[in-house]
């Protein structure tokens, strides 16, 4: 079971093994993304990942950024919404089940992915290094491919 719930918006996020995921009442995704049109990402401005990001967004082949602190929880949420195509995190030490565990159960009942990025599905429970959440396997295809050329 996984369940969020973010007090400043009243928006409760739930799901179950084998269901799909729900806003309130609402069948999540709430809108489909089929090209990589935001990008919401972690603001750590010291690491590499967000020249890369700004780089993406300079050549349009991400449409927009959006970089905001607080709750990866929620933020992975949001992707399961529809609200973002594709949300990226790095944890520099390993994660624990409350930071991952009912997100990515939600983002992957409304049809998301969670992986690292060589797009592998991550542990919930105990994850060190980059996750990756996407909408759906189209956007999650073409983000990693932008990504990992970075990496090349």
């Amino acid at each position: 079971m996984g369940i969020v719930f973010n007090p400043f918006t009243d928006e409760f996020f739930h799901t179950e093994k084998g269901s799909e995921s729900y806003i309130g009442m609402l069948k999540l995704p709430l809108r489909e993304n089929e090209n990589v049109t935001v990008v919401n990402f972690k603001p750590e401005r010291e690491h590499p990942i967000v020249n890369n990001l700004n780089q993406l967004f300079k050549e349009n082949k991400v449409k927009k950024l959006v970089s905001i602190g607080g709750s990866v929880t929620y933020s992975m949420c949001m992707v399961a919404k529809g609200a973002f195509s594709n949300y990226i995190a790095h944890f520099d030490d390993y994660s624990s089940s409350w930071d991952l565990s009912a997100a990515v159960i939600i983002v992957r009942n409304s049809g998301g992915f969670v992986t690292d990025l060589q797009g592998k599905d991550i542990d919930a429970i105990h994850h060190k290094g980059y996750i990756i959440a996407s909408a759906n396997e189209s956007v999650q295809n073409e983000f990693l491919d932008m990504m990992n050329a970075f990496c090349e």
